[in-house]
């Protein structure tokens, strides 16, 4: 998979020196199905009363990109306090 980004703020947030809002912009660039999945899901959460969202991946691609978000712990969290919500893979 590629990366429209410089790893500078993926690594960051792997040493826990990146700011949320980096990680964040970076997974937006880097990973636009997954970032578009997560504040969808969000926004659903937030609109039901569903205690949790789900919703399958189209393909193999963006399987990957929700995948590489999820595997970080240091992306997941970010994504996690920006969204206001919890992620479970």
């Amino acid at each position: 998979m590629s990366s429209d980004v410089t790893p500078h703020p993926l690594a960051d947030a792997g040493a826990r020196t990146a700011r949320d809002e980096d990680v964040v912009a970076a997974v937006r660039a880097s990973l636009p199905y997954a970032y578009r999945l997560v504040a969808a899901l969000a926004d659903e959460l937030r609109s039901g009363t569903a205690e949790f969202a789900d919703a399958p991946a189209p393909s193999e691609a963006e399987r990957g990109q929700v995948r590489c978000a999820l595997s970080s712990e240091a992306i997941r969290g970010s994504l996690e306090r920006h969204f206001g919500v919890v992620l479970a893979s």
